[in-house]
């Protein structure tokens, strides 16, 4: 009876054992991580009214690949899985639903929406996946949430660059300025720092017109505008906001000074301009394709060497907005790189809490997050259209407000 109590025992304790060691391999189970493979989820505008987010896709498609063939990170290579958000809020929940429980992604990139950004930031939280947007309102970090990041500058951060340039580098006098911005999240955050930034300066905007992602007529605002009579347009919109602006102003023969903040500071809108009497300035965070500095000579060398010949369409191809895709994976590499081969969301979020005015390479301005706040930073810098040649020409270095 001692013998078959012992094998019992014996075989009770190699059940534990077993139980035990399968319950332990479950528990080191990390959403999105294998032992060489890690799962990234990309929401982007690639079907909407917004769909000039392309360039923004293929670079980030393109750093992958690049990264994948260099050996990985860590031992690892990177899986993309990506959704359209087709720049609706009902799109980019269920794109965010199907990455995160169906795909089970590690991070997220995107979405391409400050609206879709606010409607999804609260559930990134709830469900500690780290995001970054290719958006940049304040809501998305005021006040602190944890797994919610911007690459660059807010805003209202933006707003305060272009009017210290108006006020202090062009030594404007009470002068008349508009503000044009599409009816969302993107557009209205972009005009209450416009006010904002207006008032400290003793100025009130002349007149504020809507012009929606998506309207292919502008002629409404264009007539108000030739009735306020303002010295300077400013406009927070998208390429197809800008492309529309322009074509009109042409058609009615409004002239005037145009700005073109964030995604409306845009190469693709220049080539419209040739002969008109529009001045096209430009706020921007991102440096262009064709500027001299090693971030933006690295990110030219490996998309050719992927693309080659493709360099004769970069107002097509590489506007901006590659460089904003090509910074926002650039910040996520380097966090798991950093994170090391125990990779799991809060690991990720660790590292990304140590940058320190992390450069790369003047693409933008350096990246800092702590553990209190995940703003990247305040910078961006003016730029000037130079029509003939169809490219930005910097007016300013990268400055904060």
């Amino acid at each position: 009876m001692f013998l078959i109590l012992c094998v019992s025992l014996r075989h009770v304790c190699f059940t534990i054992v077993l139980f035990l060691s399968s319950f332990s391999g479950y528990a080191k189970e990390v959403r999105g991580v294998t032992d060489d493979t890690i799962n990234m989820g990309l929401m982007i505008d690639l079907s909407g009214a917004a769909a000039n987010a392309y360039p923004i896709y293929n670079a980030i498609k393109t750093y992958y690949k690049y990264v994948n063939d260099s050996g990985g990170i860590n031992g690892r290579k990177v899986k993309m899985v990506v959704e359209d958000d087709r720049y609706l809020v009902p799109a980019a929940m269920a794109a965010f639903k199907k990455l995160v429980f169906r795909d089970k992604v590690l991070y997220l990139q995107g979405p391409s929406g400050s609206s879709q950004m606010v409607a999804l930031m609260g559930q990134a939280e709830k469900e500690k996946i780290p995001i970054i947007s290719v958006t940049t309102g304040d809501k998305i970090v005021e006040p602190f949430k944890r797994y919610n990041f911007t690459m660059v500058s807010l805003y209202s951060d933006q707003q305060a660059v272009v009017f210290n340039y108006l006020m202090n580098d062009l030594k404007l006098k009470d002068p008349r300025i508009a503000f044009v911005y599409p009816d969302n999240e993107y557009g209205k955050t972009a005009r209450d720092a416009a006010r904002e930034s207006a008032k400290r300066y003793g100025i009130k905007l002349v007149t504020e017109e809507v012009l929606n992602v998506g309207d292919v007529d502008a002629t409404s605002i264009i007539m108000n505008l030739k009735r306020a009579k303002p010295d300077y347009v400013i406009n927070q919109g998208v390429m197809i906001n800008v492309v529309t602006f322009f074509k009109d102003s042409r058609k009615y023969r409004f002239k005037t000074n145009y700005i073109g903040c964030y995604a409306a500071c845009t190469e693709e809108a220049i080539k419209i301009l040739e002969g008109s009497d529009i001045t096209y300035y430009g706020n921007s965070c991102y440096s262009s394709w064709y500027e001299d500095v090693p971030g933006i000579a690295r990110m030219r060398d490996i998309t050719l060497k992927y693309h080659p010949g493709t360099e004769k369409q970069w107002i097509k191809e590489y506007s901006k907005m590659y460089a904003t895709g090509w910074l926002l994976s650039s910040i996520y590499v380097e966090g798991l790189k950093m994170a090391g081969r125990d990779l799991n969301a809060e690991t990720l979020v660790d590292a990304l809490e140590t940058f320190r005015e992390v450069d790369f390479g003047g693409i933008s301005g350096p990246v800092t997050y702590t553990s209190k706040s995940h703003n990247a930073n305040s910078y961006s810098r003016m730029y000037k259209a130079d029509i003939d040649k169809g490219i930005f020409i910097p007016l300013t270095g990268w400055r904060k407000p």
